[in-house]
């Protein structure tokens, strides 16, 4: 069974102040908590846009978040193929303590 998007469940809800409690507190966890745990699980690096499918978010405001972290030396930032074909592109990691 695919688990439900925060923006599926509050199209689901009952009202909006069912959406609001469903969103409310995805957002306050978003900035960091989240991204990085989903990054913790996944030691050989994900995408933006792989991050993005997890958490129900765009890939351009994950990458953003993302490239911040990476400025900021709280995650790592590599370039390479995800795909054979594919143009060399971010893959986010979190650093080996």
């Amino acid at each position: 069974m695919k688990r439900k998007s925060v923006p599926e469940l509050a199209l689901q809800a009952d009202g909006v102040d069912e959406a609001a409690n469903i969103v409310s507190p995805l957002k306050a966890a978003l900035p960091a908590d989240l991204i990085l745990n989903i990054l913790r699980n996944s030691p050989s690096g994900l995408t933006a846009k792989e991050v993005a499918d997890r958490l129900g978010g765009t890939p351009s405001s994950i990458g953003s978040r993302l490239s911040k972290f990476a400025a900021y030396g709280i995650i790592k930032q590599n370039r390479r193929r995800t795909a054979p074909t594919a143009s060399p592109g971010a893959v986010y990691t979190l650093p080996i303590l």
